[in-house]
């Protein structure tokens, strides 16, 4: 198998899990050939290695079909600390590098806040989050030294709040309709 190259965001969701899970289970007999880095945050008391770990040993690894060496799993999966929230992603430099050095070829982006409550503040997060994020996460893709084979993003209707979306057209205050309508990397 030719060594693959991902960068998943979400990793840590329920969503993103199943896509981790995937991605090991389809690599499982050349893991020290892939590269996964998987860009979230860390929570107030654990690192994003940590997170992605419990995740792993936890009742979601039942999902696997077959068993994987978690070992192995973690020195495929690269944890990249940063924020889709913040400019940059606050990428630091040694992250940055990395992607540098060895750029994904696939792009797999479903990280997002879901808020189901009204108001500014609300609204403002996940316009922060979901919306501007995915710019920052382009904006990233766009400045590796080579363009990614695919870019995978999966979003949901309360990507942008509570605000009525009609499933045949794009909603015009949230920035996004269709795929086709995202822009790619330059």
């Amino acid at each position: 198998m030719t060594p693959t190259t991902y960068l998943l965001t979400g990793a840590t969701g329920l969503l993103g899990q199943c896509v981790l899970y995937e991605l090991l289970e389809q690599h499982a007999q050349a893991l020290d050939q892939a590269r996964i880095y998987c860009l979230g945050r860390r929570n107030r008391s654990e690192s994003l290695k940590t997170r992605i770990e419990t995740a792993l040993r936890g009742p979601s690894g039942t999902y696997f079909r077959s068993p994987i060496d978690l070992g192995a799993a973690m020195e495929a999966i690269v944890p990249v600390e940063g924020s889709l929230r913040e400019e940059g992603l606050a990428l630091d430099e040694v992250d940055l590098r990395r992607l540098r050095e060895r750029p994904p070829e696939h792009v797999i982006h479903v990280a997002a806040l879901t808020d189901f409550r009204h108001g500014q503040k609300v609204e403002e997060r996940l316009r922060q989050t979901n919306q501007d994020g995915t710019e920052r996460l382009l904006a990233l893709v766009d400045s590796l030294p080579q363009t990614p084979r695919s870019f995978n993003f999966v979003s949901s209707a309360y990507s942008c709040g509570l605000t009525p979306i009609n499933a045949a057209n794009s909603n015009p205050n949230c920035g996004f309709g269709s795929t086709s309508e995202i822009p790619g990397p330059s």
